[in-house]
């Protein structure tokens, strides 16, 4: 049992979830802040058995028509549709 103050395990994260949804983990940043690192790290720890790993501007290359250049040319409304589509093509993947 978790305390209040206390952060919860993944395990104990899981167990309270539905396991058909997926937990899915952004990391953002600016270029060269260190994403693939951190990301590079995290599948040599958790491994792919269990998890899923994706970089985030290839799943917005593919669902944005003229790939990453025309996402980056996009207003910000625009911007957030291609992100919400992203995000739904990776749930549906997990």
């Amino acid at each position: 049992m978790m305390h209040s103050s206390a952060r919860p395990s993944f395990a104990e994260l899981q167990s309270t979830q539905d396991c058909a949804k997926p937990v899915i983990i952004g990391l953002y940043g600016l270029a060269g802040a260190g994403k693939t690192f951190w990301l590079d790290k995290l599948k040599t720890v958790l491994g792919n058995d269990d998890f899923a790993f994706y970089d985030g501007s290839d799943i917005i290359a593919a669902v944005t028509p003229g790939g990453l250049e025309a996402f980056q040319n996009l207003m910000q409304e625009a911007q957030s549709q291609c992100c919400e589509r992203a995000i739904v093509r990776t749930k549906q993947e997990c």
